[in-house]
C-alpha cells in the first residue's frame, strides 16, 4: 500500500434509511465498533449488513449502502483491493438505480480519497474529474463537503507533484476547517502542509504546521484509522529539519498506535518501519535498523496479494455515471 502525505477520512452511509430499524441497527452498529478503533471486529459485521440489505421488500439501494460501508471499513483496514471493489459495486448500482446526487457523490467521493489514500494519485484525479468536478465547483465556498473535496485534491497533487496547487488546495480547505471547528481536519490539512513545506526546503515553515497538527493529533487522532501514518510523517518533517530526537518519538509514537489499532503485522506497520530504519542508520544504530527492516519486509511477503491496486480496476463499469 503506497502513502502519500496526508490522511483522510470517511464516513458510512448517509441516514438514508432513517425509518428502518433493522438497517439503521446494522449501520450502528458497524458505526460503533469502528468509531471505537475496533476495526476487524465491524468487518466481521459486514455479513449483517448485506443480510438485512438483502431482506424481502428492501430495494437494491440497500446494497448499493451495504457495499459503500463495507468500502470503508476494507479502506480503514488499509485493504485497497476490497475497498475498491466495494466502492465500484455500490456505484455501479446507484447508476443504474438513477440514484439521487447525494448518494452516488458520497461513495464516488470515498473512492477517490481510496485511490488518493493508495498512493495512485493518477487514478484519484481521472475520477475526481469523471464524477466530481462539476458537483464540487457548486458547492457554496464555506460547505464542509466542498472543504473535504479541498483536502483530497491537495493531496492528490501533492502525489502528482504539482507543489503550488496543492500549497494553495490546502491553504484554502485551512480556514473552512477553522470555521467550522473541525480538529480532525485542522490536524490533516496541517500535517499535510508540514509535508509540502518540507518537500519543498521550507523547514521552519514545516515545523510551525507540524507542531500544530501534533498537538491536535495528540488530542483527538489518536484512535483514527491511519493515525500512525500521521505521526509518521510528522517525523519525517522532522527528520529532514535535522531534529532527530523529535522524530525518532514520533516514530515511535507511529509504531504504538498502528500496532494497537491493526496488530503487529499490518503491512502500514511495514511502511513506518522502512523510513525508521532510515532514521535508524542516521542515529548510528544500524544493527536495530537491519533488524525493523527485515522485519517490514517479512510483513510486506506476509501480505502480499495477487495484484495491485489496478488490478481490479474496471472503470467501464461506472464511466457513464457523470454529474449532471
Amino acid at each position: 500500500m503506497k502513502h502519500t502525505a496526508g490522511l483522510l477520512f470517511f464516513i458510512l452511509a448517509l441516514p438514508l434509511f432513517a425509518d428502518d430499524s433493522g438497517w439503521r441497527e446494522a449501520v450502528a452498529k458497524t458505526d460503533e465498533l469502528r468509531l471505537a478503533g475496533r476495526y476487524r471486529e465491524a468487518e466481521t459485521v459486514i455479513p449483517m449488513l448485506f443480510r438485512e440489505a438483502s431482506k424481502p421488500g428492501r430495494g437494491e439501494q440497500y446494497r448499493a449502502a451495504a457495499y459503500n460501508n463495507a468500502g470503508v471499513i476494507y479502506q480503514e483496514l488499509g485493504r485497497c483491493l476490497e475497498g475498491r471493489n466495494s466502492y465500484e459495486r455500490a456505484l455501479e448500482i446507484w447508476m443504474r438505480l438513477g440514484a439521487k446526487e447525494e448518494l452516488w457523490t458520497h461513495t464516488a467521493t470515498n473512492l477517490v480519497a481510496l485511490a488518493v489514500d493508495c498512493g495512485d494519485a493518477k487514478t484519484a484525479q481521472r475520477l475526481y474529474e469523471l464524477y466530481l468536478a462539476k458537483w464540487d465547483a457548486g458547492l457554496p465556498p464555506g460547505d464542509p463537503r466542498h472543504s473535504r473535496m479541498l483536502e483530497i485534491r491537495g493531496t492528490m497533487n501533492l502525489g502528482l507533484g504539482k507543489n503550488s496547487e496543492s500549497e494553495r488546495l490546502f491553504l484554502d480547505a485551512l480556514p473552512i476547517a477553522e470555521k467550522n471547528g473541525n480538529r480532525e481536519s485542522i490536524a490533516v490539512i496541517t500535517t499535510s502542509l508540514s509535508m509540502l513545506y518540507s518537500k519543498m526546503g521550507q523547514h521552519e515553515r514545516a515545523l510551525q504546521f507540524a507542531d500544530r497538527s501534533w498537538r491536535l493529533s495528540e488530542q483527538y487522532m489518536t484512535g483514527y484509522p491511519l493515525a500512525g501514518r500521521l505521526f509518521a510523517n510528522l517525523a519525517i518533517v522532522h527528520q529532514r529539519a535535522g531534529d532527530l530526537e523529535t522524530a525518532h518519538m514520533l516514530f515511535e509514537r507511529a509504531l504504538t498506535v498502528t500496532k494497537a489499532l491493526y496488530g503487529p503485522h499490518h503491512e502500514l506497520v511495514a511502511d513506518i518501519e522502512l523510513p525508521y530504519a532510515k532514521l535508524l542508520r542516521k542515529l548510528k544504530l544500524n544493527t536495530e535498523a537491519a533488524e525493523m527492516v527485515r522485519a517490514a519486509k517479512a510483513i510486506r511477503a506476509e501480505n502480499l496479494r495477487g495484484g495491485g491496486w489496478d488490478y481490479t480496476l474496471n472503470a467501464g463499469q461506472v464511466s457513464g455515471f457523470r454529474s449532471k
